[in-house]
């Protein structure tokens, strides 16, 4: 069987293991000389001679790698160490070989030994010339069974060149006769076995040809087929971010409906609530007042008392300090009408007020030194009883809005009306002078909005309401697919309108020098109320003119929303 020639590398490790091998077998050899091999030693040559060139060449490594770890003669290595690079059944080969007693292992070398002597014929001359050997003693003796072979031709030569008729041997010219034509008719049987083994090889090779160039069909559809399913991939992973971004979108518009829908709800619950604790309450005053107004009677108080005070461009109460307290007293009297929540809003407001009131009067009390004794007394006097009747108020109000279905609303009016009367008599005392930002015209009162920056907090939580109840409104009319017409617009419009006008009087107050500190971040929440403002007046139109989309209906909720967050921001911001 012909066999494509060797490498370099093989050539190289070929010598190698020939070397160790001669080496090793010295002896061993040198015992063999003249001895006929078994007829089972000549089988295991005859099947090595079979094996293709790399069965040989994995046999005689094995072989090598065995004589080695037999030299090293270490108990420590009882047999070849499994190699991850082998299969497990050669690994087992190995590991088999330690099994073997000397003499068969020797046995097995010299075969291996012999073999690579046929296959690699240039190793002879190569160890010889290594070891400067002469042909006298060339090399270890022969295979016995290889010489045999190597010399029957010769002999047979001989035997029939002999012209006295026989042979060396005394074997018969009939018997050599016979014998060559069996060998011929051997031969002939060889070469047409030849023949058809060369012809079997080319349809194999032609078969191979075939398969080849279909595995290379197959090769390129499979590229062409990894290339299609590349893009498909691309296509795929970029619809998939499509879908997760829209399906997070979808998300969200959903949990924004879900939370209208429960803040409307929550909202119409509480305006029932409210409503019905209204209509008890006022039924209750109706039923105290015999169907007046509890606030007639301080109402007429404020307008006596509002009309009689002078300005002084001497004045000591800055007029500003009286209106917020005007304010303050009326949203107190309100909230009687609304909830506890509102009455604590207002008595805070009426608190800070009056704070700012005695403060300008402490001021001027350390800045001057013109007031007489007597002016003095009475003035510490009115300051005393203005402590006492707020904290009075105070008091009232608090217990108020604790029991705020069972407290009677009389004794707030009362606190309010003694309180009011000392605030009277100190402005009438020490006057109130105009306030410079002060233009409505006389008798106008509450209608300038120009507040300190604590002043700020109770306008933006009295605006904070009036916003949340028209945002209320709002929500229900959408809710309730009512026809979106002139009220819903002016329901907007009165947001917008509310929301322009705290706009323009924070940014007033964040202007003066006491609000310095809230000025950067105040006037950056003011920029995004405003624009949540125009958004949701541009909403509104478009409400108008497409009553039935839900986008704008939830785009329009979510910027009231947006407008009561900012709002609350900024109540945050200066607190």
């Amino acid at each position: 069987m012909s066999s494509a020639p060797s490498t370099p590398q093989e050539d190289a490790a070929a010598y190698q293991q020939y070397e160790a091998i001669r080496l090793y077998l010295d002896s061993f050899l040198q015992s063999q000389r003249g001895s006929a091999s078994s007829q089972q030693r000549e089988a295991a040559k005859d099947k090595m001679t079979k094996l293709s060139k790399q069965q040989f060449f994995d046999l005689s490594t094995d072989v090598y790698d065995e004589m080695n770890r037999r030299q090293m003669n270490s108990n420590e290595v009882p047999f070849l160490p499994v190699r991850d690079d082998l299969h497990p059944r050669r690994n087992q080969a190995r590991q088999k070989l330690a099994t073997l007693p000397s003499t068969k292992f020797k046995d097995l070398a010299c075969d291996v030994f012999y073999e690579i002597e046929r296959r690699f014929t240039f190793v002879v001359n190569q160890f010889e010339t290594k070891y400067r050997l002469n042909e006298d003693a060339r090399s270890l003796p022969q295979d016995p069974s290889l010489g045999a072979r190597e010399n029957m031709s010769p002999d047979m030569g001989s035997g029939l060149q002999n012209g006295r008729g026989d042979v060396m041997g005394g074997i018969p010219p009939d018997a050599v006769e016979k014998l060559r034509r069996e060998y011929e008719s051997r031969i002939d049987g060889l070469q047409v076995k030849l023949r058809k083994a060369e012809q079997d090889v080319k349809a194999k090779d032609m078969e191979a040809a075939g398969l080849n160039e279909k595995l290379m069909e197959q090769l390129d559809i499979t590229k062409d087929l990894k290339f299609r399913l590349d893009n498909l991939q691309k296509d795929y992973d970029k619809l998939k971010e499509d879908y997760d971004g829209l399906q997070d979108d979808f998300n969200n518009q959903q949990q924004i409906a879900s939370d209208i829908r429960a803040e409307a709800t929550n909202l119409l619950e509480e305006i029932k609530s409210l409503t019905r604790k209204n209509q008890e309450l006022e039924a209750e005053r109706n039923r105290s007042y015999g169907g007046g107004d509890p606030r007639d009677d301080y109402g007429g108080s404020k307008q006596s008392y509002g009309n009689s005070l002078q300005i002084d461009d001497d004045g000591i109460i800055d007029r500003s300090r009286v209106t917020a307290y005007e304010n303050a007293i009326d949203d107190l009297l309100r909230a009687t009408r609304e909830s506890p929540t509102n009455i604590l809003i207002a008595m805070k407001a009426i608190v800070i007020a009056c704070k700012n009131i005695t403060e300008d009067t402490e001021a001027f009390e350390s800045s001057t030194n013109s007031l007489r004794m007597e002016d003095k007394e009475q003035l510490d006097e009115v300051k005393n009883r203005l402590s006492s009747a707020l904290q009075n108020l105070m008091t009232v109000a608090k217990s108020h809005a604790t029991n705020f279905n069972s407290s009677p609303v009389a004794l707030l009016e009362n606190a309010t009306s003694t309180l009011t009367s000392t605030i009277v008599e100190l402005v009438r005392l020490l006057k109130y002078r105009q306030n410079e930002q002060y233009s409505s015209q006389p008798g106008q009162w509450g209608e300038v909005e120009d507040y300190e920056i604590d002043e700020l907090k109770v306008y933006l939580e009295r605006q904070t309401d009036q916003i949340v109840q028209a945002i209320q409104s709002l929500l229900l009319a959408m809710k309730s697919n009512a026809p979106i017409g002139q009220e819903f617009d002016d329901t907007v419009r009165s947001i917008t309108d509310i929301v322009f006008n705290l706009v323009k009087v924070s940014n007033n107050t964040l202007n003066k020098p006491s609000a310095a500190q809230f000025r950067n971040s105040g006037e950056a929440i003011l920029q995004d109320l405003s624009a949540a403002n125009i958004k949701l007046e541009d909403l509104g139109v478009s409400m108008l003119s497409s009553p039935q989309s839900k986008s704008l209906k939830q785009k329009l909720a979510s910027s009231s929303y947006e407008i009561a967050k900012y709002v609350k921001e900024l109540i945050s911001l200066i607190e």
